[in-house]
C-alpha cells in the first residue's frame, strides 16, 4: 500500500497493522481448492458457491438430497473447515482465476484450463492461503 503513494518502508514487519501485529498461519491451498474444483466438477458446473459449500460440509439440505449430490465423492469431504473459510477459499479461487462466476441473476461456478491442470494435479495453486 506505502508503494502506491510513492512511499517505501524497508522492514518486512511494520509491526503496526492486523498482519504484523497478529500474524497468523498460512498454508498451501492445493488440497482444499482441489475439493472446492472436484465439486465443481462432479456437480457439473450448474451451481453456486453456497451449494458447493453445502455439498462440502455434508448438508443434508433437500435440493442436495433431491439431486443425488449426496451420493458424490465429494459430500462431506469439506468438514475440517468452517461454511464461512470455505467460502473465502472460493472467493479467493474467484479472484485468482481458477474458477469464474458464469451467469447474471443466479451465477454459477465454472472451470477453466488454469482450474483443470490444479485437479489433474499438473499444477498446485499459486496462492498460500491464510490459516484458520
Amino acid at each position: 500500500m506505502l508503494a502506491y503513494f510513492g512511499e517505501r518502508y524497508e522492514d518486512p514487519n511494520c509491526g503496526h497493522c492486523d498482519v504484523c501485529v497478529e500474524p497468523r498461519e498460512r498454508f498451501d491451498g492445493t488440497i482444499a481448492a482441489q475439493k472446492i474444483l472436484s465439486c465443481v466438477y462432479r456437480t457439473g458446473e450448474r451451481f453456486g458457491a453456497q451449494y458447493i459449500v453445502d455439498v462440502l460440509l455434508g448438508s443434508k439440505s433437500q435440493k442436495i438430497l433431491q439431486n443425488r449430490h449426496d451420493t458424490l465423492k465429494t459430500y462431506g469431504v469439506g468438514k475440517e473447515y468452517s461454511k464461512p473459510q470455505w467460502q473465502s477459499f472460493i472467493r479467493e479461487l474467484i479472484q485468482l482465476g481458477y474458477v469464474y462466476l458464469s451467469g447474471d441473476k443466479y451465477p454459477v461456478l465454472k472451470l477453466n484450463e488454469k482450474s483443470r491442470k490444479v485437479l489433474s494435479q499438473t499444477r498446485k495453486t499459486d496462492y498460500k492461503w491464510w490459516g484458520r
